[in-house]
């Protein structure tokens, strides 16, 4: 099954976007990509010349109009109107410039792709990890889209439509366990502030976007998050590292930080499903040992405890601070898929400062 690739990007380098990690998680999994390059004001172009596969198909944006931010779907329909016209059949994925595709996922990917094909599937849709103000918290709230399709059928009417946040006229969508690491919100806050303001003008007048922008400050302050210390792309592992932004004190919310205690060295976990926990244990940045019974729990504290089943009334009252957890089983928006045991299993991790490497 051929597999092809289109994005778009203007000013890359000016507003800090992780475009050459996008690119290279897109190159990763495509024999073609086809990038729908604005007229940029600083050094874009030369970055993306040092990467092979593309096909850069160079455009203009324009004034910015008060339109919806209409101009990313027109850029993005560009691109996959190019890509239609190189490859007629297949399937095309789309990854915006702040959007990354792990390795980890590139098998179930293909996989997913396949199983979509069969079913007679024009679009598969993918689950969002939206990363907030750094790389170790996550936004969860109701105003975040827990999963976009990101893939369609090449020879399909789908396109992008809006602010290019997703497509129109799928008919039959397939819904993949794949991950998009969505990193727009992790960049220098000057950065931010400058790339908020030049991009707000595509949705709203100059007055408007102040009112805009001030609203959104307050919303900010009441973002919820949770901590985030799973798996990144390995695209992602330098600028990660660049950043320095591992939070010494996260907690489920921004407002009322307080410290949090170190990562315990021993683990010990109560689950209904064993075979995941051994399957994962080397994965995971502690001596993990299993339980079978909430008795062994007794002269243990519940920083280093995980009791993953769910408790019965008694069970919850005699030991309630072993089940207490901020890690919801779905993010808030009303259209959010439960998440996987896997991806729960590291947000429940994660909360206790504990690394796992999925």
């Amino acid at each position: 099954m051929e597999v092809h690739g289109f994005t778009l990007l203007r000013n890359g380098v000016k507003y800090d976007y992780p475009f050459e990690a996008s690119l290279k998680s897109l190159l990763g999994l495509c024999s073609t990509v086809v990038l729908a390059l604005g007229d940029s004001e600083d050094s874009t172009e030369e970055k993306i010349s040092a990467l092979s596969g593309l096909t850069v198909i160079h455009t203009h944006w324009g004034a910015p109009k008060p339109d919806g931010g209409h101009v990313l779907s027109e850029q993005t329909n560009l691109a996959l109107e190019h890509l239609r016209t190189l490859h007629p059949k297949g399937w095309a994925l789309y990854l915006q410039a702040d959007e990354v595709i792990s390795e980890q996922d590139h098998h179930l990917i293909k996989r997913d792709l396949e199983k979509a094909d069969q079913q007679g599937c024009d679009a598969v849709r993918f689950r969002y990890y939206h990363f907030w103000k750094h790389y170790h918290q996550l936004a969860i709230s109701r105003r975040w889209y827990p999963h976009e399709i990101r893939a369609i059928r090449l020879d399909s009417t789908i396109k992008s439509f809006g602010d290019a946040q997703s497509f129109q006229n799928a008919k039959k969508v397939y819904e993949s366990e794949a991950r998009i690491f969505h990193y727009g919100h992790v960049k220098p806050q000057d950065k931010l502030d400058e790339k908020n303001w030049d991009f707000g003008l595509w949705w709203h007048t100059q007055e408007d976007l102040k009112k805009a922008l001030r609203r959104g400050k307050q919303k900010e302050q009441r973002e919820v998050v949770l901590p985030y210390f799973g798996h990144h792309p390995m695209v992602m592992h330098d600028r990660i590292k660049a950043a320095q932004t591992v939070a010494h004190s996260l907690t489920p919310r921004i407002t009322h930080q307080s410290p949090t205690p170190p990562p315990p060295k021993h683990l010990y976990i109560l689950t209904e499903n064993p075979d995941l926990i051994e399957a994962l244990q080397d994965q995971i940045h502690a001596k993990v040992h299993l339980i079978s019974n909430l008795s062994e729990l007794n002269k243990k504290s519940a920083q280093e405890c995980l009791v993953l089943k769910k408790p019965k009334l008694l069970e919850r009252l005699f030991y309630y601070p072993f089940f207490k957890t901020h890690v919801p089983f779905q993010m808030h928006s009303p259209n959010a898929r439960p998440y996987t045991e896997k991806q729960y299993l590291a947000l429940r991790l994660s909360e206790k400062n504990i690394k796992a490497d999925f």
